[in-house]
């Protein structure tokens, strides 16, 4: 290939790139575009198909990689001290690993129907399997990063994404990635880019005019086999749509309510480094409170702060609430507060495991208006390099990533998936899950609180480092698919956004502004549980199943084009 034609595929991989991060929540548009969902990637599978060797394909998908990155979560930058892990090196990551994505669709897209492989006919939905693949493997496990998932883009597009109860929120992904696909198989077909009416031998494959130049000498589907993918995508489109809307008229029906006051103060307990700075945020976080209760017309159940708001933990060495929070703040202590409200607390707080190596885990906790400590969760998907650090136990790394990086330890996992249960006034208990912060963007996750026996999730988040509202809107995006996933409420304290109630269809009941010291009074609906979602018993089987494919397709294709071939005599 020639260096401009090298230049216009990069500007294509860029363009795609940018198109992508428009899709979803930023800085322009709260909750992204969803019509750009739709066709983001065409311009990426255009410069794919142009580009004539592995090599370029995969240079092509690591500029993807980096550009829709750095761009989509830019806020990166803002992790405190860590920006260079955080931002830095995930963007050197994500342009690897999107090479080797680029390297293979580049080759799935230039594969003919010669080669005995999904290609040919079925390449759009195929190519929507391996994107959807690809999703899921990197939104899975301990690296796992469940940001930038096409489906976001349709978020504000409840009647569309209802269909994640059954299939998770890659089957969301699969649909978007085929409508791109299909889009870009059809525009050889459109306007001046017509190509030449000659059917396909196979010592004659179809070409094109040159006037569309990211199919040369391409193999084109036929119009027959590009008319079924579009039916095929038709169909599933009108059953998804007719299913959302088939749900969203009836409405799940509430067994009983549970008032609240979620409190945002709109405080990074991060940044805070000094006693008084604790005492303040803990007498910002009940003043708060109590301008939410105010506001109920009877007094709440619980009162929930966000993650982190107590710097130290509850209970001391014995295991009996310490005596710090009886008298702290000064004059309105915090065991003073909650025999004023008569409401349960649920908050994040620390836990020390080991007093002699201070191991700590970031935690929730619910404490009873009498101050007993009911019950904790210790978070188990901590986030990589920042709350936990591989190798943490030597030494020598230890020693290392101080001085190079300026890391100072982390936190040590929680093993048990708690369902909590906090008495109400009326009697019964609220069962419920607490993911903390980015837990609630892993499907596996909030599954596992529902297959326990929890009626609902409650998150805890802390936010406010990012400063940005598309970081707490592409957090919020993520969360609300949970809801929908497993039909249950969602409840999201956060101290800067987006603090809100979810009902399990995705509707927002009740929100703050974002970056806004604010509290909400709501009523949190729990619903009779019927029995589990298909998602919920499942799990993510729609993106295991293509991986199953695509691997069988691999080695069908290795072996298939292994086997000499006949001479014609």
């Amino acid at each position: 290939m020639s260096n401009p034609t090298r230049i216009r595929l990069l500007v294509l991989a860029v363009l795609s790139a940018l198109l992508s991060t428009l899709a979803l929540p930023n800085e322009l548009a709260t909750y992204g575009n969803p019509v750009l969902g739709f066709v983001c990637l065409v311009p990426l599978f255009a410069a794919l198909r142009e580009s004539r060797s592995n090599r370029f394909s995969a240079i092509l998908g690591a500029v993807f990689g980096g550009v829709s990155h750095s761009t989509a979560s830019y806020w990166l930058a803002y992790f405190h001290d860590y920006a260079f892990w955080t931002l830095g090196t995930t963007t050197l990551a994500y342009m690897l690993v999107y090479a080797i994505v680029g390297w293979y669709l580049g080759f799935f897209l230039r594969l003919g129907h010669e080669r005995g492989s999904l290609g040919g006919a079925y390449r759009p939905v195929a190519v929507a399997a391996a994107w959807t693949a690809w999703e899921f493997l990197k939104s899975y496990g301990f690296l796992g990063y469940p940001w930038g998932l096409i489906a976001y883009a349709e978020s504000p597009v409840l009647p569309l994404i209802q269909i994640v109860d059954r299939f998770g929120v890659y089957g969301v992904t699969f649909l978007l990635a085929l409508a791109n696909a299909a889009v870009f198989e059809t525009l050889p077909f459109l306007g001046r880019w017509r190509f030449r009416a000659r059917e396909e031998t196979p010592n004659r494959p179809t070409t094109l005019a040159p006037r569309f130049r990211a199919f040369p000498e391409a193999r084109v589907l036929p119009a027959s086999a590009l008319g079924a993918i579009w039916g095929f995508f038709a169909i599933l489109a009108a059953a998804s749509l007719c299913y959302g809307f088939s749900v969203l008229a009836k409405p799940e029906k509430e067994a009983k309510s549970v008032r609240a006051v979620l409190v945002q103060q709109d405080r990074d307990s991060w940044t805070v480094d000094s006693p008084g700075e604790a005492i303040t945020a803990m007498r910002i976080s009940q003043d708060l409170a109590r301008r939410g209760i105010a506001k109920l017309a009877s007094p709440p159940d619980l009162v929930i702060w966000s993650e982190t708001t107590l710097l130290r933990p509850y209970t001391n060495r014995d295991g009996a609430p310490d005596s710090y929070f009886s008298v702290n703040p000064p004059g309105d202590s915090l065991r003073s507060f909650l025999r004023e409200t008569g409401a349960s607390l649920i908050t994040g707080a620390p836990e020390i495991l080991n007093y002699e190596t201070w191991d700590a885990t970031n935690s929730v906790i619910l404490v009873s208006p009498e101050g007993r400590l009911l019950d904790s969760y210790a978070k188990i998907h901590l986030v990589p390099f920042a709350e936990v650090i591989p190798l943490w136990e030597y030494g020598w790394f230890r020693d290392f990533m101080s001085k190079a990086v300026g890391l100072g330890g982390g936190w040590i996992p929680g093993t048990r998936y708690t369902v909590f249960k906090a008495p109400l006034r009326a009697g019964g208990e609220f069962s419920f899950g607490a993911p903390i912060c980015f837990e609630d963007a892993f499907p596996d996750v909030c599954r596992r609180f529902v297959l326990e026996g929890a009626d609902a999730l409650v998150n805890l988040t802390n936010d406010s480092w990012s400063q940005t509202v598309s970081a707490e809107t592409q957090h919020f995006v993520s969360a609300r698919f949970r809801a929908i996933e497993n039909r249950t409420t969602l409840v999201r304290s956060t101290n800067a956004g987006l603090t809100c109630v979810v009902d399990p269809e995705g509707r927002i009941l009740g929100s703050l502004p974002f970056f806004t010291p604010d509290s909400l009074p709501v009523s949190i609906p729990v619903y009779g549980r019927k029995g589990f979602t298909a998602y919920t018993i499942l799990g993510d089987w729609l993106p295991f199943a293509f991986i199953l494919i695509l691997i069988g397709d691999m080695i069908r294709l290795r072996f298939t084009s292994s086997k000499p071939r006949r001479r014609a005599a």
